[in-house]
């Protein structure tokens, strides 16, 4: 998801796709309570009218894996809370983008997915 957007805190010398309107910044700049990187199960708040997340419950826990995120986008469909609220999926037309590991997050994460390919 990070490399759909204009530019990245991660590596400052590499080029993005440009695709979405939003930058990429380092966690360990706003996060203060808990350790980045963000590793673990967390909670997926999403848009109910998402075909992404049909048939998810809001609130589903998928996996992360993460020291960097984007704070706000105008292409959210879902957030995630980790001290801050970061965004966790993006989409505008046929273009998705997801900050967790469908591929890890078990049977939401396969749901995701087989989402995802029915598009």
């Amino acid at each position: 998801m990070q490399l759909l957007g204009k530019e990245s805190e991660e590596n400052t010398s590499a080029e993005c796709l440009d695709i979405f309107d939003f930058k990429t910044e380092n966690l360990a700049k706003v996060i203060k309570s808990n350790s980045v990187p963000h590793i673990g199960w967390n909670q997926v708040s999403h848009n109910q009218d998402s075909k992404l997340f049909k048939g998810i419950p809001d609130k589903s826990d998928f996996y992360f894996s993460h020291s960097y995120a984007i704070l706000s986008s105008r292409f959210s469909i879902s957030t995630t809370n980790f001290e801050i609220d970061f965004v966790s999926t993006v989409n505008s037309k046929n273009v998705f983008g997801v900050q967790f590991h469908p591929e890890r997050s078990q049977k939401f994460g396969i749901k995701l997915l087989e989402n995802f390919l029915s598009l």
